[in-house]
């Protein structure tokens, strides 16, 4: 299990945010960034792996995903989609 723990004095440097909102099947790229990605699953089902670990992100569900490992959809939504994402790295060697 990967877990994100961090002191009051890192600072956390905002890349990009948004809300995905989508009604024909969506299926989310392919990809390895370097930044984390926190996501809130709004409305449907969000079906991403982290590496090969995958989840079903539901409705009032968030996942964080980290820099440096793969992520993917390993599945298209089954009806309309919704999601909020933000991009975001953390000032700290420790992590």
């Amino acid at each position: 299990m990967l877990e994100l723990s961090y002191g009051n004095q890192t600072i956390l440097k905002f890349a990009s945010a948004g809300n995905l909102k989508n009604s024909e099947g969506f299926l989310h790229s392919d990809r390895c960034l370097d930044t984390f990605v926190v996501l809130f699953c709004i409305e449907g089902v969000l079906y991403i792996a982290q590496n090969e670990r995958k989840y079903a992100l539901q409705p009032n569900q968030h996942l964080i995903l980290f820099p440096g490992y793969r992520h993917f959809g390993y599945k298209r939504s089954e009806s309309i989609l919704s999601y909020y994402w933000c991009h975001f790295w953390v000032n700290d060697n420790s992590i």
